[in-house]
Order: C-alpha cells, then sequence, then structure tokens
C-alpha cells in the first residue's frame, strides 16, 4: 500500500479512471513495479496488480460447501457423455461466482439462485468461499491443495472499483492488465500458460483458439491442483490386472488397486462406498444398479448425502488405476441450469459503468489419477467477457507507408466523389 501508481496506466487512461466514482482509489492497489505497459508485451510479461487482500474473517465455508455440492448434480447432468467424463463443481463454482457480484438485472436473480444465495445477505455467500479457499489451502499432513483465481482486464476500460474490490476480497483474486484489442493471442497464450503453471501443467490449454478476441474486456480463471494421499494406502504387491465390463457387454484388462473400504452402504439402486484421505478429504464411489445408471447419475449428490447413520466398514474395495481427462464448453450447461441472462446485454452492469458486457464462453477442463498413493488432480475454469457496444479503446496510428486506398465523400448527401488507391505517390 502506498505505492506510487501515477506511471502506472491502463492504456491511456489512468489508473484512478479505472476505479473513479467507485469507493476506491490507486492506493487500494498494489502493483510490483511503476512501469507503463510497453504494446509489445503480453499479459504473461507484466506483473499482475494486486487486489485488496482477501478479508473472509467470520466466513462459513460450508455455506460455499453445501452449494458446490448441490450444484454439482445438475452440472454433471447436462455436461455428461458417452465417455469419461470429470468436471469440478468447485472451480466452476468459483469462477461463475466471481461474476455474481457485478451482476445486474434478471443476471442477479439466476446466480443466487444457482448458489441458493440469501438475497438479504450476498456478502455471506461470497465470504463463504473465500472462507472455504482459505481452509482448503490450510497446511495439512499429506495434502497438497491450491486455489488461484485472477482477472485479466482489458487496458483502458473502465471498471467499477466494487466489482474489482469484490474479486480481491472474497476470491484473493490478482488483477492482470491485458492488450486483448491489439494481441489478443498472445494473452490467451500467456492466460494459459498461467493455468499451466498453476496446475502442475496437467491443464496446458484451457483457453482454445478464437475464445479471447478484440472484443474481449475480461477473463476470469480459477486454477485448482489437488494431491492428496490415502489415509491407509492400497498395497501395490495386491495390485492385480482384472476384467473390466462395460456398457456393452465387452470386457477389457485393467489393473485393480485392492483394498478395503472406510465405510459401506447400500442405496435404492445402488451400492456406495468411501475411502479416507489425509488431511480431511474423502473419496466416494457409487457403483450402480444394471440398468440405473443415468437415474443414479444425475441424482448422485442425494445418493451420498442420504446415506445411513450407522455404515460398516472394512469391506473390500476394488478400484481400478486410472488417469482421465476432460474438457467442457459450459455455456449450455449453464443454461439448463437456469443461468441465460450473464449471455445477452444488460446483465453485467456492475462490472463496468459503460459497455454492454456479455459472457462469451465459459470453458473448463480437469485432469484426475488415482493409483496406490493416492489422488492427483487439477482443474481449471476459464470465463470470457466481451463488450458489445463502443467503449474506450487504444489510439490507433494510421501510418501509410505502403499502397493504400482512398475515397473523398460528401457527408451531407453520402455521395463518393472520388475513390481511389495509391500504390506509388512518385509516379504522378
Amino acid at each position: 500500500m502506498g505505492m506510487e501508481l501515477t506511471r502506472r496506466t491502463f492504456g491511456g487512461l489512468a489508473l484512478g479512471a479505472l476505479l473513479a466514482g467507485c469507493g476506491m482509489d490507486a492506493e487500494d492497489l498494489e502493483v510490483a513495479d511503476t512501469v507503463p505497459h510497453s504494446p509489445s508485451t503480453s499479459g504473461a510479461d507484466r506483473p499482475p496488480v494486486t487486489l485488496p487482500m482477501r478479508d473472509v474473517e467470520g466466513g462459513d465455508p460450508r455455506i460455499a460447501g453445501e452449494a458446490i455440492s448441490k450444484l454439482a448434480d445438475g452440472l454433471f447432468a447436462a455436461t455428461r457423455t458417452e465417455a469419461n467424463h470429470t468436471i469440478s463443481p468447485m472451480s466452476i463454482a468459483i469462477a461463475v461466482a466471481m461474476l455474481e457480484p457485478g451482476a445486474s438485472g434478471a443476471a442477479i436473480g439466476e446466480l443466487r439462485a444457482l448458489f441458493g444465495i440469501d438475497p438479504a445477505d450476498a456478502d455471506a455467500f461470497h465470504q463463504s468461499m473465500g472462507a472455504l479457499e482459505v481452509s482448503l489451502e490450510e497446511l495439512r499432513d499429506g495434502l497438497t491443495f491450491r486455489l488461484a483465481n485472477s482477472a485479466y482486464v482489458q487496458e483502458g476500460f473502465p471498471f467499477e472499483g466494487t466489482y474489482l474490490q469484490a474479486l480481491g476480497t472474497s476470491y484473493g483474486a490478482a488483477l492482470v492488465e491485458s492488450d486483448f484489442v491489439t494481441q489478443a493471442e498472445a494473452e490467451r497464450v500467456a492466460i494459459n500458460e498461467w493455468v499451466e503453471a498453476q496446475t502442475e501443467g496437467f491443464i496446458p490449454d484451457l483457453l482454445p483458439e478464437g475464445s479471447v478476441h478484440g472484443q474481449t474486456v475480461l477473463v476470469l480463471v480459477n486454477a485448482l491442483y489437488l494431491l492428496a494421499t490415502w489415509e491407509t494406502a492400497f498395497d501395490a504387491e495386491q495390485t492385480t490386472e482384472l476384467d473390466f465390463t462395460r456398457f456393452d457387454g465387452s470386457t477389457v484388462g485393467v489393473d485393480m488397486l485392492r483394498g478395503s473400504v472406510d465405510a459401506a452402504w447400500q442405496g435404492d439402486g445402488f451400492v456406495a462406498g468411501e475411502k479416507r484421505y489425509d488431511g480431511g478429504l474423502v473419496a466416494q464411489f457409487v457403483l450402480p444398479e444394471d440398468g440405473r445408471f443415468d437415474e443414479v447419475a444425475d441424482a448422485l449428490d442425494a445418493a451420498l448425502s442420504n446415506r445411513p447413520e450407522r455404515t460398516p466398514g472394512g469391506g473390500a474395495l476394488f478400484l481400478p488405476k486410472f488417469e482421465t481427462r476432460s474438457k467442457a464448453e459450459l455455456v449450455d450447461a449453464l443454461r439448463a441450469n437456469g443461468v441465460s441472462a450473464i449471455f445477452g446485454t444488460g446483465g453485467l452492469e456492475g462490472i463496468s459503468p459503460v459497455g454492454d458486457l456479455a459472457v462469451d464462453g465459459v470453458v473448463h477442463q480437469t485432469y484426475v489419477s488415482f493409483d496406490e498413493k493416492g489422488t492427483e488432480a487439477a482443474a481449471a475454469t476459464g470465463i470470457t467477457v466481451r463488450a458489445t457496444s463502443a467503449s474506450p479503446t487504444p489510439e490507433v496510428s494510421v501510418i501509410l507507408d505502403r499502397p493504400f486506398l482512398y475515397r473523398i465523400v460528401d457527408t451531407e448527401s453520402n455521395a463518393t466523389v472520388f475513390v481511389g488507391q495509391v500504390l506509388d505517390p512518385t509516379a504522378g
């Protein structure tokens, strides 16, 4: 705090203009240097502006935890395919929740319904999300859990200071000024490199080509990395190849981990069990009856939540040793879960005082690996926001140092008086 920021500009607009009239000033932000932006550098080469420190004292992580688990069913049902598929409801929820402080109109109600946010105390939900992240990142034996959030903002585009402040105080987000107007591809690569670093290399290409363009003004990103060891490891000598039967009745040989469950129970159409990790996490497994897979999959939270109070432990657990990667575009999934206003104009007026903003895309990737020692997993979610109307842009230079075209037009009648080309100004 207190570092001089007068030379740090956002595309020709002073930082104060970025936050003007929003109850937040330059002294609320920190930056690693005061070197003006160079058009030849991308976001990866510029130090982030640090938003206000996370302040989640008193936040109850259980509020966010329950909201994420209830959201999981709908998102999983809307994204499931005919192949291996995994999503991280936590990563998705954090990224989408970062939109809510900037929501307006119908989008407010839709996002609050999605998360079950109490309209009378939305701040409590965001504090809870922050408290959940802090809780998971606490040092725990046998567990590594990292969560990172970033907001990449178009330089020169004015954002509401209250919105940016919410990203900092609840989500600990780093703010990175970016030049999407002239260097969209370089910025996309820079964002992907950040995600790759945060996820130990498991998510190298979150944002696909074309997802960031000249109308992009904001990219919100969550990255998650997990390395958890079993409380009781599987004995590697017991791992053996067994047949795994597919839906069509065919079989394939897999390396099967052999151990025991810490708890197991039966429900309507399934049997379930769980195995604990060090550090307070647990893996839960559900085996649906033949012919009832979709039914159970679409109500997974209910199957795992409505378990008997007394569950036996020590039964056998046979778990395929596997790793899987998944990708999902989440626009349709969010629409299927009642969120649509953010994809049209008028739903994000709390993010910026000018311009009609709309979510352009929501992308998600996961990596998960199970073996004798535990689980390694990574996830990332990216949300791109575009400006759909005129917005501040950097100055444009016109240097006619190669063949060019020209017109002379009567502005009253719009009639073209002359039109021509100049291939060689010296040719006469």
